[in-house]
């Protein structure tokens, strides 16, 4: 984080620095923007400051151009950013229900009408284990999001919204590229739309923190977990080497040659 902000001493900051991902860049009355205030390594030293659309200097460069749709740049001090954090990551969960659910109709509604092998493409095992899979996905992602939900604001949240915004994008990618693969050659053709629901699954896995951070999340609460856990017993004791005995045939073997 390289933006500062330096107290002029009459209750008033000046800010310099700039920010890559602003959200409703252009459009808000007033941005809140997480800046640094001394040169100091941690989070002690970070504020929230009000920015004005109006005040002097501030200037907004060009909209980012993304694969998929318009999105919204996403752009208190410590806690408060890593709540907005936690909300965002549990909102972006709730946005693949639609492209999940999007991607397994499309695969059903063909797949119930596309005749091979003397029936139809959803009369086939394959085929509904595929798509079976997918809608298993699609539930556990659901019930996954509302525990999230339910625990923002909580000490749980953010690994809870950890979990979920690693668990529900995979799945989403996977639902896309699955349903993709069940259409055959016609997954690939644009009408259907499934290549735009994998390019934005893809995109949604990384806004508002990759799969990796919430990985990264999850693992420092294990560690946390183990450190608390008891010390289990080790049985003591020497395990004693055995004698494994040589086949006969093979000893005759050794002294013949």
């Amino acid at each position: 984080m390289y933006t500062r902000a330096t107290n002029d001493g009459d209750g008033t900051w000046t800010t310099s620095g700039a920010k890559a991902w602003v959200s409703l860049s252009g459009e808000a009355g007033i941005y809140f923007t997480v800046v640094k205030t001394s040169d100091a390594r941690g989070h002690k030293d970070m504020a929230m400051i009000a920015v004005p659309d109006d005040a002097p200097g501030i200037s907004f460069g060009p909209m980012y151009e993304t694969p998929s749709y318009n999105f919204p740049p996403i752009g208190q001090c410590f806690q408060g950013a890593l709540m907005a954090i936690d909300i965002a990551r549990v909102s972006i969960a709730s946005d693949f229900f639609g492209l999940m659910q999007a991607a397994l109709d499309t695969a059903l509604f063909y797949s119930k009408n596309r005749k091979m092998f003397g029936g139809r493409n959803l009369d086939l095992d394959g085929i509904q284990w595929m798509l079976g899979e997918i809608a298993t996905d699609l539930e556990v992602s659901r019930l996954l999001y509302r525990k999230a939900a339910e625990a923002l604001g909580t000490p749980e949240g953010p690994l809870v919204a950890a979990h979920a915004k690693r668990f529900v994008p995979d799945a989403a990618v996977k639902a896309a590229n699955t349903c993709t693969q069940g259409l055959g050659g016609r997954g690939l053709l644009q009408p259907y739309g499934l290549d735009r629901l994998s390019r934005l699954a893809q995109m949604l896995r990384i806004v508002d923190g990759t799969t990796e951070i919430s990985r990264v999340v999850i693992g420092r609460a294990l560690q946390k977990r183990a450190a608390n856990l008891p010390d289990l017993p080790v049985p003591k004791g020497m395990v004693r080497p055995t004698k494994i005995p040589v086949p006969l045939h093979l000893n005759e073997l050794r002294h013949a040659v």
